[in-house]
């Protein structure tokens, strides 16, 4: 129960983060191999995106606080 909060927990969190078009963010998702971005996008739709991970979004994600492991593979 407690893993399925944290899920829920962080999924809403994801849900409410936008992320701003910048150099440093667009030439990031690039050297993912996904699109820039021109307006402001929220977390949760960039990880709808095939080329994008939780895991890579930690280095836009920054205020992000580490999952426990079971959590991240769900």
């Amino acid at each position: 129960m407690i893993k399925k909060k944290a899920i829920e927990d962080e999924v809403e969190r994801l849900r409410n983060i936008v992320v701003k078009p910048s150099d440093v963010n667009n030439n990031y998702l690039e050297s993912i191999g996904t699109s820039k971005i021109t307006t402001g996008v929220k977390m949760a739709d960039l990880l709808k995106r095939p080329q994008v991970t939780y895991e890579n979004l930690a280095f836009i994600d920054i205020d992000r606080v580490e999952l426990d492991e079971r959590v991240k593979r769900s």
